[in-house]
């Protein structure tokens, strides 16, 4: 209780405070506590092909990508046809989400929609031709988002 009282309650607000023991964690982030299993460590390296329409693709670390067929939705299903690559942030990354004017780091994104630091690095990266066009199931960049009439495919991530 008092690595809890002092290690994660009495951090400063910009600070990222776990507190572990084995087969748990419990982390503190915009002044909320998070309780969970301890996650695997994710292979910021690990690159892996995908062809959405032949079913799930397992992650590394656990969870999984699946992808289902949509009506001016998600990505352009032509674009995905080829094959998709998935990855996971390195640091840098920027996306322009659909319907947005500028392009922007997923860092910032991810801090808007109050995605918690320890997530962000399990967070499928979707990409086409070598660019993002996908940050998960959150956001669909320009231009890979299917317009309205379009066939396209939504990606749905199962967390591990």
């Amino acid at each position: 209780m008092a690595q809890i009282e002092q290690g994660l309650l009495g951090a400063a607000p910009d600070r990222g405070p776990v507190v572990r023991w084995p087969g748990a964690e419990l982390r503190r982030y915009r002044d909320r506590l998070y309780a969970a299993a301890a996650y695997p460590p994710v292979d910021a390296g690990a690159v892996l092909r995908w062809y959405p329409a032949t079913g799930p693709l397992a992650l590394p670390g656990g969870g999984r990508l699946s992808a289902a067929p949509a009506d001016g939705a998600g990505l352009k299903a032509d674009r995905c046809a080829g094959g998709v690559t998935v990855r996971f942030r390195r640091g840098g990354e920027h996306c322009r989400p659909a319907g947005a004017a500028h392009r922007r780091t997923l860092k910032n994104l991810f801090q808007e929609r109050g995605i918690p630091p320890w997530e962000r690095a399990r967070v499928p990266l979707i990409e086409i031709d070598g660019e993002i066009a996908a940050v998960g199931p959150f956001w669909v960049c320009a231009p890979f988002a299917a317009a309205p009439g379009e066939r396209g495919v939504v990606i749905h991530w199962v967390r591990g």
